[in-house]
């Protein structure tokens, strides 16, 4: 390999990298804004896949992530998947559709 070679790989891989995970931020921050104009809770905005491998900071009950495969990310939402979730149950559901009043048509 030339030197010319080793050098775009050098810089090439760690820029295409870094470009992918501020679209991938940007658009996991689509889905957070919507959610949460839509009065939808949060439960966790998540760079990377888990296992977690540290917590940023906690904002109006969602948990902000780093995870250790760093290949995409994620937005959890409440209602979401309720089988994986071990925090209690909201008093006041903050989802569509999780009320027991309410039928499908």
């Amino acid at each position: 390999m030339t030197l010319q070679g080793l050098l775009f790989a050098v810089v090439a891989i760690p820029l295409t990298l870094l470009i992918l995970t501020v679209l991938v931020v940007v658009h996991e921050f689509g889905h957070f804004l919507t959610a949460r104009l839509a009065g939808i809770r949060v439960l966790e905005f998540g760079i990377g896949f888990p296992p977690k491998a540290k917590v940023i900071g906690h904002d109006h009950g969602t948990e902000y992530t780093l995870n250790y495969l760093p290949i995409g990310g994620f937005v959890r939402l409440e209602g979401e998947d309720t089988d994986s979730d071990d925090r209690e149950p909201s008093p006041t559901p903050r989802c569509r559709g999780s009320s027991s009043s309410w039928l499908p048509a």
